[in-house]
């Protein structure tokens, strides 16, 4: 089985040397480069989650290897990747076959095979197959996912206290409020991935990988 790692990533607004778009892992993205990264309302910005095996890139054509400062992929809005988090926290608990919108022409389906082992296969907007499927312990999906939240919170919860730190007071609160909510949201979301996680830990534990 490969190895199965996940990643959050974020468009900063420009193009390589062919002229195609790329993403940056948000865990590389430097305080100076934030709000290049992040401007506006964090929801409406082009990112989400990366899926890797064997380190290369699940969700692209192209399935390269995977360079945490030109990732060339195929997500949405951060706003929907949030989308995409809540229904996986909340239908992968659940056996059988579930299919969870990932993008605006995407879906990701995930089925369950054994304990604590799901497939992963990604669907275009005619339910056929676009990314590979491949297997992976759902302890480890759960952990990974978890673990890509929490980098996308830490990074917008430092972007947004520079951003308020240098507005006057009586502007705050309306500048606050969107992204404040959107990133309580994130959090609820990794909360529950851990729930999930550390319950599969305690119905599996010979087959849990820390994370």
């Amino acid at each position: 089985m490969k190895t199965f790692q996940a990643r959050f990533v974020v468009y900063g607004r420009g193009a390589d040397a062919d002229g195609f778009l790329f993403w940056r892992d948000v865990r590389t993205v430097a305080p100076g480069e934030r709000e290049q990264f992040l401007p506006g309302y964090f929801a409406d910005v082009s990112g989400g989650c990366v899926f890797l095996f064997d380190r290369r890139v699940w969700n692209s054509m192209e399935h390269t290897i995977f360079d945490p400062n030109h990732v060339r992929c195929e997500v949405d809005s951060i706003g929907y990747a949030l989308g995409m988090l809540q229904e996986v926290a909340l239908r992968l608990p659940e056996p059988g076959e579930h299919i969870v919108p990932s993008a605006e022409m995407l879906s990701v389906r995930l089925t369950h095979v054994a304990p604590d082992l799901i497939t992963i296969a990604g669907l275009n907007v005619q339910g056929e197959i676009r990314f590979p499927v491949e297997t992976v312990s759902l302890t480890r999906f759960a952990g990974q996912l978890r673990s890509a939240t929490r980098s996308f919170t830490r990074v917008a919860r430092a972007e947004l206290r520079r951003r308020l730190a240098a507005l006057p007071r009586e502007q705050r609160p309306s500048a606050e409020q969107q992204n404040r909510e959107l990133i309580n949201q994130f959090t609820a979301v990794a909360d529950r991935l851990g729930d999930l996680t550390k319950g599969q830990a305690a119905q599996n534990p010979q087959d849990h990988v820390a994370e």
